[in-house]
């Protein structure tokens, strides 16, 4: 019986871990896919304000997500509340027509380029076909 509840703790302690991270991975591809369809257009794709749409917006620029400041601050949840919110005054507008998991993906995504990391994905053609 001890042995049973060693191993079933053992295989716990070694799925949770790698459960997780491919939840956060899993999150991160659907922040990056609904971020090029709904974002980049003014973001631009590496996050730097610098989009196709980026030239015909009047008044504020759209966020340079990897050098500027956020404007309603940092956090996950912040980041999550302006994105459902919008920014009254600017052309960003409320996305709370999306799930509030596409919600939450979409901040984690954006936060990232905060980070400097690298998104190979979003880069590569196969992260960018089509979009």
């Amino acid at each position: 019986m001890i042995q049973l509840i060693g191993l079933f703790v053992c295989l716990i302690g070694l799925e949770s871990p790698a459960h997780s991270l491919d939840d956060n991975e899993a999150q991160l591809l659907r922040g990056q896919e609904l971020y090029q369809s709904n974002c980049f257009m003014c973001h631009g794709t590496s996050g730097r304000g610098d989009g196709p749409a980026a030239r015909a917006v009047s008044g504020s620029p759209p966020r340079n997500f990897v050098q500027e400041d956020f404007k309603y601050g940092s956090s996950p949840e912040d980041i999550f509340q302006t994105i459902t919110k919008g920014v009254t005054g600017t052309v960003m507008p409320s996305w709370k027509h999306l799930s509030e998991e596409d919600r939450k993906a979409l901040s984690h995504y954006v936060l990232n380029f905060r980070k400097g990391q690298d998104r190979s994905a979003a880069s590569s053609p196969q992260g960018s076909a089509g979009k």
